[in-house]
């Protein structure tokens, strides 16, 4: 049952990646456009700075549920270093069971902001609503909380194998 959720979630992670990966890949092409565009062509482009900016919260977001899976993120784990193995599963859980509360707390906020503004416009960009980018925001947490509690379910499954 493990092996099967670990392979779900690694083909989760590395569709994450590839996006990231495109995203960032997108991001340097626009600010490349914008470059030419003012420098080269002296024509402005006031949209491309703002689809970077937009482009790299997604990014952000999208990433950082890459380094909760990976637990990359926090250094808060080195305190429970050379200390027992069960120190180290307790002190895993506690710093996951944080990370999985403040991200659920988080998702939930930001599906309320979704709801509160509405249609409002993000930008000079007409088509981006301020909505889609809490949408991202929301799913960026949701999938943290997702990782997070995959995380504990293998930390516990791991400590109850090493106490047989």
């Amino acid at each position: 049952m493990v092996s099967i959720i670990n392979k779900a979630i690694d083909k989760m992670v590395s569709l994450i990646e590839f996006v990231c990966s495109v995203l960032f890949i997108s991001i340097c092409l626009i600010v490349l456009i914008q470059v030419i565009g003012r420098f080269v062509l002296k024509i402005a482009t006031p949209w491309s700075e703002e689809l970077a900016r937009y482009l790299l919260v997604i990014l952000v977001f999208l990433g950082a549920t890459v380094s909760v899976k990976e637990r990359s993120h926090l250094v808060a784990l080195n305190i429970f270093e050379g200390r027992s193995e069960k120190t180290k599963l307790f002190g895993s859980l506690v710093v996951d069971g944080i990370i999985l509360l403040v991200s659920v707390m988080y998702a939930r906020n930001s599906i309320r902001m979704s709801r509160i503004v509405g249609t409002e416009m993000a930008s000079s960009m007409l088509w981006l609503k301020t909505r889609y980018l809490y949408i991202i925001i929301s799913i960026g947490f949701l999938l943290s909380s997702l990782f997070a509690v995959f995380l504990i379910l293998k930390t516990i499954i791991t400590f109850k194998e090493r106490n047989k």
